[in-house]
């Protein structure tokens, strides 16, 4: 602070406890990299039953290939 001359007369100081800023911002960064775990896990199960399921499409037309066919021609005895 300086009075009309410009002469320093006194100083201010202004403090701010932030370490509930600090604790809210690590708690926030633990959630967000949870998530993100949670999100690679989901996107990794999601890829392995497509290809289960892509698998079973396969066979169920296989199968049924093969059933059209042996009703267009019937096995002889």
């Amino acid at each position: 602070m300086k009075d009309a001359g410009v002469r320093i007369i006194g100083a201010s100081k202004i403090a701010r406890d932030i370490t509930e800023d600090k604790r809210t911002e690590r708690a926030l960064a633990e959630t967000r990299e949870m998530l993100r775990q949670h999100a690679e896990t989901l996107e990794r199960r999601v890829r392995e039953r497509t290809a289960e399921l892509q698998e079973t499409i396969r066979s169920l037309d296989s199968f049924c290939y093969s059933i059209a066919h042996d009703l267009r021609a019937p096995c002889e005895p």
